[in-house]
């Protein structure tokens, strides 16, 4: 480890921490990454990647793809309503995906340093200096936090704990299960479960190569002993049993997802990004894309402070409002209430078979293809025929 004063240092080696520390390092940066995690530590993620991503940040490697998805399977109270398709999506593991990125900064000069869990954080108006558990010390002239749901980046500079009530909570299984079963079972789709059982949220069955993610996405960040009873409900239906089977659960994960922003995510040499920033997706809670898309808009905003272009990193909140919140959160943010009713949502999911503005509407809620902000005019728009479905008994 050099010891010097970094040009940037990272709090954390996810998506975001690795995608900022990518882009910076390219710039020829001075840059370290710190990650509280050992090397190819695994992460709770449902690992779907909409193609917006690969779209905006190129192909990965074929080795990281579990699947290649773009059809959506969607039942209510346990009823195909609708079945759509678009372009293909990703499924990944997250262990093979953010080593993938962190190689990528590795290889244009940037540092990382595993197992080292920051503890202290003070900012001036001219460096931030960092301490860690395992008495590392350094200095930089500007730090991002890319550590997650609980950043301690947010806690120490912003003052800000995670704000349970606009968080999400996930938990999955993993079950293994042979790749030709999968091909016969769901092959390339993606099952996505509402209704009672769910609650405002939803249950979903994502295929890897060999194995089921089996799981289930709460937008009222229910605690996670409620949260394993409508999982293991969801996979007693027929549907379950006839996915799950007899075969062998691998592993339980779980983890909250943050998707409403502090009110400010940059300070005087710091800024918030990922999930530290609170913004994934408010609707399927989705939040790769969200991370990588805001690393690379902090990672430019504190390139041009660093060469003297701009006098303030505070233009990275209107940037990353102009990006991601107006283009997608703040209008998931009003579809959500769609979720929790679910005769409201079966009407909206079965009118969208016959009617193709509608219909893509659905898509693009998953694979990001168009902006939300247009799902919700498009919602808007027909909400008059949407609520006499409604009116009308679903069966």
């Amino acid at each position: 480890m050099k010891n010097l004063l970094y040009d940037v240092i990272i709090i954390g080696g996810g998506p975001a921490g690795s995608e900022a520390g990518y882009h910076l390092a390219k710039k020829g940066y001075n840059v370290i990454i710190l990650e509280r995690g050992k090397e190819n530590r695994d992460k709770s993620c449902g690992g779907g990647v909409p193609p917006i991503d690969w779209k905006e940040f190129g192909n990965y490697p074929k080795d990281i793809v579990e699947r290649s998805v773009g059809d959506f399977n969607f039942f209510v109270n346990e009823k195909e309503v609708l079945q759509t398709s678009g372009p293909k999506g990703t499924i990944i593991k997250r262990t093979k995906f953010d080593k993938y990125l962190q190689d990528k900064a590795l290889r244009f000069g940037a540092e990382i340093q595993y197992n080292c869990k920051v503890n202290n954080i003070k900012e001036s108006s001219e460096i931030v200096k960092i301490s860690s558990k395992n008495g590392i010390e350094l200095k930089s002239r500007y730090c991002i936090g890319a550590d997650g749901p609980f950043s301690i980046t947010r806690k120490q500079i912003f003052q800000k704990n995670l704000d349970k009530k606009r968080c999400g909570s996930a938990l999955h299984y993993l079950i293994q299960i042979p790749e030709k079963r999968i091909d016969e079972l769901i092959g390339n789709h993606l099952y996505f479960f509402f209704g009672k059982l769910v609650g405002k949220g939803y249950g979903y069955i994502f295929p890897q190569r060999e194995a089921l993610l089996f799981g289930i996405c709460n937008l009222d960040c229910q605690d996670f002993i409620l949260l394993n009873k409508k999982l293991d409900s969801l996979i007693k239906t027929n549907i379950g049993k006839k996915m799950v089977g007899n075969n062998r659960y691998i592993e339980k994960k779980g983890g909250f997802i943050p998707y409403f922003p502090s009110s400010k995510l940059s300070s005087k040499r710091t800024i918030l990004i990922g999930d530290a920033a609170g913004v994934a997706n408010p609707i399927h809670c989705g939040g790769i894309w969200q991370a990588r898309k805001s690393a690379k808009i902090g990672a430019e905003v504190i390139s041009k402070a660093l060469s003297n272009k701009i006098k303030s990193i505070n233009i990275f909140d209107s940037f990353i409002k102009k990006e991601i919140l107006l283009k997608d959160n703040k209008y998931d943010l009003y579809l959500q209430k769609i979720l929790e009713r679910d005769r409201l949502l079966g009407a909206t999911l079965k009118m969208a078979n016959n009617d193709q503005e509608l219909y893509n509407a659905v898509s693009y809620l998953i694979n990001m293809e168009k902006p939300h902000k247009d799902v919700y005019n498009t919602m808007l728009k027909k909400s008059p025929k949407i609520i006499f479905n409604y009116l009308k008994k679903f069966d």
